[in-house]
């Protein structure tokens, strides 16, 4: 199909159809947050509760909130402030930093989920039922698949691997040019 065959109205039915998800993704947030959770700690909050330990790396947690290792960071800033998450090294590779749930994180993160199931139930499940609910997931799985983006690598492609001993040693070499003489600049 040709962008010149998709008429008004299927747009207007695909735009009504992101503006109605984002909507009550807002409406169910904003119940959370006036129990003095921020969104995007809930997001974290629920990431790292579905873990069997409570953790994960930090690399993983931006990827999963579909955010920068910067904006995490920030978000674990204040998370490891209010005492919700603790920062740790991991033992096999120091590279590797992990959020973990503390006792308190745990337990806010159980009260703001069942905030977050009960608006849920409110705002989603008595207006669609299961069987439609699962339908659209269906559907926006398929729409997921086919618009993921292929420039996201996994991180496991890119363990180090062992230097091959036949290649030539790069170390304190420059691929730059040498910057030329200040005299042979030439001027405008």
């Amino acid at each position: 199909m040709t962008s010149l065959a998709v008429s008004d109205s299927v747009l207007d039915r695909w735009e009504a159809l992101v503006a109605a998800i984002g909507a009550t993704q807002q409406r169910i947030l904003s119940d959370v947050e006036r129990t003095g959770v921020p969104a995007p700690f809930l997001v974290a909050l629920r990431l790292l509760s579905r873990t069997s330990d409570g953790r994960l790396p930090m690399s993983q947690l931006a990827r999963e909130m579909s955010l920068t290792s910067g904006a995490v960071t920030k978000i674990a800033d204040r998370m490891a402030r209010d005492g919700l998450i603790d920062r740790r090294a991991s033992a096999d590779d120091r590279r590797v930093v992990y959020a973990a749930l503390t006792p308190r994180g745990r337990s806010v993160a159980d009260a703001a989920l069942d905030v977050y199931r009960a608006s849920f139930v409110n705002h989603v499940l008595e207006v669609l039922d299961e069987d439609e609910l699962t339908g659209l997931a269906a559907h926006a799985a398929v729409l997921a698949e086919r618009n993921a983006d292929p420039t996201v690598v996994d991180e496991a492609s890119f363990l180090m691997k062992e230097r091959d001993l036949t290649s030539p040693e790069r170390r304190g070499q420059t691929t730059l040019p040498a910057a030329a003489p200040a005299d042979q600049i030439p001027r405008s």
